[in-house]
């Protein structure tokens, strides 16, 4: 979770989960106000590019999608196709770190 960025939640406020299945599973039951997205969670797992792709897609369906979305990744690589992914939603996104 990014921190001392302007307008994000208190970090109280953040819900914290450890995979995209988890976090796209948050986003299907909760209204969520922000993501932070890491690319990086684990060997042999899907990755905060997979969420990003679940959000372009329920973008393109009308679904909800959060206002605030957060790139806090430190692999370039993935912060770059997380990035391309979330281009076409209109949504603000920042990244941080």
């Amino acid at each position: 979770m990014p921190d001392g960025v302007p307008g994000l939640p208190d970090p109280e406020d953040w819900v914290i989960v450890r995979s995209a299945a988890e976090c796209i599973a948050l986003l299907e039951t909760r209204e969520v106000l922000a993501v932070s997205l890491d690319h990086d969670l684990g060997a042999d797992v899907p990755t905060g590019y997979d969420v990003a792709c679940w959000l372009e897609q329920a973008h393109a369906e009308g679904r909800r999608v959060p206002p605030h979305l957060y790139v806090h990744t430190a692999n370039p690589v993935g912060r770059a196709r997380i990035l391309a992914a979330l281009r076409g939603l209109a949504v603000k996104v920042l990244t941080v770190g």
